[in-house]
C-alpha cells in the first residue's frame, strides 16, 4: 500500500482525547531532534509533492521489507536517528514510555 506525509493533526488530537479511556495506549510522545536545513527541505518537498512510499506493517520481529516504511520507521528515509530501529509502534512507544519521553498535548503546538 502507498503512504505519504500528510497533516495528521486530527489523529493526534483524537489520540490525546482518548488517553484516559485507553489507559494511555493512544498517547502521542514527543521526539525532539535537530535536523539540517537540507533534511527539512527534503521533508517539505515530500509533503508538498505528495511523494509516496510503500507503507506496511512489520513482521513478528518488527522488521519491514527493504524500502517499506510505517510511522515508526519513516524518519530513516531522511537519515534521522530513531529512538528504536523497529517497525513496531508498540516497541517504539514502550521505549519512549520507559525513557520518560514527554507526552504531546494539543497546547504544545505553536
Amino acid at each position: 500500500m502507498a503512504g505519504r506525509l500528510q497533516d495528521d493533526d486530527d489523529y493526534f488530537n483524537r489520540a490525546y482525547e482518548l488517553i484516559e479511556e485507553t489507559n494511555g495506549r493512544t498517547a502521542v510522545y514527543i521526539y525532539d531532534v535537530e535536523v539540517s536545513e537540507e533534511i527539512l527541505e527534503g521533508i517539505q518537498s515530500w509533503y508538498n509533492d505528495k511523494h509516496e512510499a510503500l507503507y506496511n506493517f512489520p513482521d513478528q520481529s518488527g522488521q519491514l521489507a527493504d524500502k517499506e516504511y510505517n510511522c515508526a520507521m519513516f524518519l530513516k528515509v531522511f537519515d534521522i536517528p530513531l529512538p528504536a530501529r523497529t517497525g513496531s509502534l508498540k516497541a517504539l512507544t514502550d521505549k519512549m514510555k520507559t525513557e520518560n519521553y514527554d507526552r504531546w498535548h494539543p497546547k504544545d503546538v505553536s
